[in-house]
């Protein structure tokens, strides 16, 4: 185990505030029209009342994409997640991967109140050079107490210098 993860495994456990988003029916047909996705559930009153869901809700990805960002500016670090993952100068990290577990389905006017958690970090040598993956839980809880989401979020950080120059 390097140093580096080493340091990292202490915050293993690490809570974020928790963040509030309100859901309105707007910001749904924004994320479903970005996606090119026509399905009339995402914007039709009408129709959606006809579905088994009784009303408009949000697509599968809606969290992942239009809520995570919302009110960050460009070029934040926390972009990915509200936890401060402590890395050296010099490390970028991305998103690696994503695992939605859809509980329940996001509707205009509900408050959704996201808790974030860091569950693990492992480390393994790629093309690169060193690499550091953290994953990160977000839970999701409606208005009305209801789990909707839960969402598994890896990143992956890397040094900026050349394998050559990293391991000197």
């Amino acid at each position: 185990m390097s140093e580096l993860l080493e340091h990292l495994s202490k915050y293993i456990g690490t809570e974020s505030e928790p963040i509030v988003y309100s859901i309105d029916k707007g910001a749904i047909k924004f994320f479903a029209d970005s996606l090119m996705d026509p399905d009339p559930i995402y914007c039709d009153d009408e129709y959606a009342r006809t579905t088994k869901h009784e009303g408009i809700i949000a697509p599968p990805t809606f969290y992942g994409g239009a809520t995570s960002l919302r009110y960050v500016k460009a070029g934040d670090a926390r972009t990915v997640s509200s936890i401060n993952i402590p890395m050296p100068p010099g490390w970028v990290g991305m998103n690696a991967g994503d695992d939605f577990h859809l509980l329940a389905p996001i509707r205009p006017g509900d408050t959704l109140t996201s808790h974030e958690k860091l569950i693990d970090a492992y480390e393994r040598e790629g093309r690169s050079g060193h690499l550091i993956f953290v994953v990160i839980e977000k839970t999701l809880t409606n208005q009305h107490g209801q789990v909707t989401l839960v969402r598994r979020v890896t990143s992956v950080f890397r040094a900026t210098t050349p394998k050559e120059e990293h391991h000197q």
